[in-house]
C-alpha cells in the first residue's frame, strides 16, 4: 500500500535507517524478487503485491505519466517506478524481518521518499499528484481485484478487506499467508 495511506501515531523512519535495514542481505534478496508488474486491476492506495511478493499491483486507473505544477515548472514522471520502490522494500521487511505493516510501511515510505528527491521531485507536490487516483474511500468502486493481492496492509480495515475480497482476492489469501 503506498502514497495517500495515512496512519496513525507512526512516525517517518529516517533515510540512514532505511538504508541500513536495505543493506541487510535478505532483504536485497526479497526486495528484488518481483518480476512481474501487473496494472490490470483496481488496487486501493495506488499499488500493492502478491503473497508471494513476485508481482507488484498497480491500480488500472493510475496513468502512466503524472505531472505536477511548481511555480511555473511543470514535473512530470513515470509513477510505476516510485510506487515499485516502495511496495518491493514493504513486502521484503515484513517477510525477511517478520515486522507489522505499520513498521515496514513508514521505511518504505522512506526509500520511496529518497527515490523521489533522487530523481529531482519534491516530495509534497509529488504525493498531492496521486490523491485523484486513490481507491480507499467507500464511494470508490473496486470491480476486480487479484486473487494473489497480499491482505495485510488492509487488515485494520474489515470494510475495505470485505469490499476486495467480493472483488477477486482469495478469501483463503490470509491465511495461507499464515501457514
Amino acid at each position: 500500500m503506498s502514497t495517500g495511506h495515512k496512519l496513525g501515531g507512526h512516525g517517518n523512519h529516517s533515510f540512514l535507517l532505511a538504508s541500513r535495514c536495505l543493506k541487510d542481505p535478505e532483504v536485497q534478496r526479497l526486495r528484488y524478487r518481483h518480476d512481474h508488474l501487473d496494472d490490470s486491476y483496481d488496487i486501493p492506495y495506488l499499488a500493492g503485491y502478491s503473497l508471494d511478493g513476485k508481482t507488484i499491483y498497480v491500480d488500472r486507473h493510475l496513468p502512466e505519466l503524472i505531472h505536477y505544477k511548481k511555480g511555473q515548472r511543470i514535473r512530470e514522471y513515470n509513477p510505476r517506478y516510485f510506487l515499485t520502490i516502495h511496495e518491493s522494500v514493504e513486502k521484503a521487511l515484513i517477510d525477511a524481518f517478520g515486522w507489522k505493516y505499520e513498521h515496514a510501511h513508514d521505511i518504505a515510505t522512506a526509500a520511496e521518499r529518497r527515490a523521489v528527491i533522487e530523481a529531482g521531485l519534491e516530495w509534497q507536490p509529488y504525493q498531492d499528484a496521486y490523491r485523484p487516483f486513490i481507491k480507499a474511500d467507500e464511494h470508490e468502486k473496486i470491480k476486480k481485484a487479484p486473487a494473489d493481492l497480499d491482505l495485510t496492509p488492509y487488515e485494520d480495515d474489515p470494510k475495505l478487506v470485505s469490499r476486495l475480497k467480493k472483488a477477486g482476492v482469495d478469501r483463503g489469501s490470509m491465511e495461507k499467508k499464515r501457514d
